[in-house]
């Protein structure tokens, strides 16, 4: 067994140099954190619809914009905040803007096109997808959230 003695610095510095080589800069990853947003979906299969749940608070109905494109569902949002305060001669303003945007197939030629509903309540976007009983073939539709 061999014992080797290190100062404090020495056991670290490798490691540091490492990172410094091998990260991305910190810039690059807090403006990549920043605008990645990704919302958890739930997925229900009723027995005449599918009904998506997206857990979006802090967003207002105008900020969605919700697609059907080729048996492609999309879900995207942005929204856009200003915080001003203002104490004595000091002035302060803060934007802070958030989107996602979310891609989902849907099943060839089982979908009610003209049926699909959008509402959003309590920071839950809820999408219903009524099934299709005929064959009936819609391409594309724009939903408008209620």
């Amino acid at each position: 067994m061999t014992l080797v003695r290190t100062n404090g610095i020495g056991s670290y510095l490798p490691n540091l140099v490492d990172r410094f080589f091998n990260e991305e800069p910190v810039h690059e990853r807090s403006r990549a954190n920043a605008s990645v947003s990704i919302p958890p979906v739930n997925i229900k299969e009723l027995e005449n619809q599918y009904e998506l749940e997206i857990a979006v608070p802090g967003y207002k109905k105008d900020d969605f914009k919700v697609n059907i494109e080729d048996h492609t569902l999309t879900v995207s949002g942005e929204s856009k905040m200003t915080n001003e305060s203002e104490v004595s001669n000091y002035s302060r303003k803060e934007f802070s803007y958030s989107s996602f945007s979310r891609s989902f197939t849907l099943p060839e030629n089982k979908i009610k096109m003209e049926k699909v509903d959008a509402e959003y309540q309590n920071g839950i976007l809820k999408i219903k997808l009524p099934k299709l009983a005929d064959e009936q073939v819609n391409k594309s539709r724009l939903i408008s959230v209620k």
